[in-house]
C-alpha cells in the first residue's frame, strides 16, 4: 500500500501499521529466512552437510561427501520450451528464484505476474526468472525478487556491487529468450 504506513519500533522491535485493513506480505523473504533457520538447526544438531528446499528457496550447507557440492536445478520460463533446466554446484551458500512460471494470471491475452512493478503498481508483465546465489536465503529471496522488477542491466550491475552475491535472468524477447548472467554466476545454465 506504502512503505510510509509502516511504523517501526526498533528498540520496542514491533511494526504499527497505520492504515485499517493493512496487512504484512513477507512473501519476498519469509520462505528465505525459514529456510536459514532450518539450516542453522540442522548444523546446530551437527547435521553440518544439508540442503533445505523451502519453495524456490535453497539453503546450503558443506558438499554432500565426496562431492564438490549440490546440484541445484534451476527452471526458467523457457524450460520445456527447448531448453531443459540448467544445473549449478554449490555448498555453503543459498539460491533463490523468482519468476511467474507457476504464479500469474491472464488477463485479455496479457499474463501478470504476482510480483507486483512499483512504476506500474500491477503485476510484472511477460515471462521472466531472476536467480541470485548469496551467503544466506534470506538475502538471495530478498534480492531474487527486488532484481526482478529491475531491468537487466541494472540488476546485474546491483549483483555485482554485492559481496558474495550473482545473478542469472531469463527474459522473453519477442518468441525467443535471452539469457543474462553476472560475473560469478557458475557455469551451467544457457548464457553463461
Amino acid at each position: 500500500m506504502d512503505y510510509r504506513s509502516i511504523e517501526l519500533d526498533a528498540a520496542r522491535h514491533t511494526v504499527f501499521l497505520k492504515r485499517a485493513g493493512m496487512k504484512l506480505d513477507l512473501g519476498a523473504i519469509g520462505k528465505g529466512y525459514a529456510a536459514d533457520q532450518m539450516l542453522a538447526l540442522l548444523q546446530s544438531r551437527g547435521l553440518r552437510q544439508a540442503m533445505v528446499v523451502a519453495g524456490g528457496e535453497v539453503a546450503l550447507g558443506g558438499a554432500p561427501p565426496g562431492e564438490a557440492g549440490w546440484r541445484v536445478a534451476i527452471e526458467t520460463p523457457d524450460t520445456g520450451k527447448g531448453n531443459p533446466p540448467c544445473a549449478i554446484l554449490l555448498h555453503d551458500s543459498a539460491v533463490s528464484t523468482s519468476g511467474n512460471s507457476r504464479q500469474y494470471v491472464e488477463v485479455n491475452g496479457k499474463r501478470y505476474s504476482h510480483i507486483i512493478d512499483p512504476s506500474t503498481g500491477l503485476g510484472l508483465e511477460g515471462e521472466a526468472s531472476t536467480t541470485v546465489i548469496a551467503r544466506d536465503s534470506t538475502t538471495a529471496d530478498a534480492l531474487a525478487t527486488a532484481l526482478s522488477v529491475m531491468a537487466v542491466g541494472n540488476g546485474i550491475r546491483l549483483a555485482e556491487s554485492l559481496p558474495g552475491v550473482a545473478v542469472y535472468m531469463v527474459r522473453q524477447e519477442g518468441n525467443g529468450w535471452k539469457h543474462h548472467a553476472s560475473r560469478g554466476f557458475p557455469a551451467g545454465c544457457p548464457g553463461r
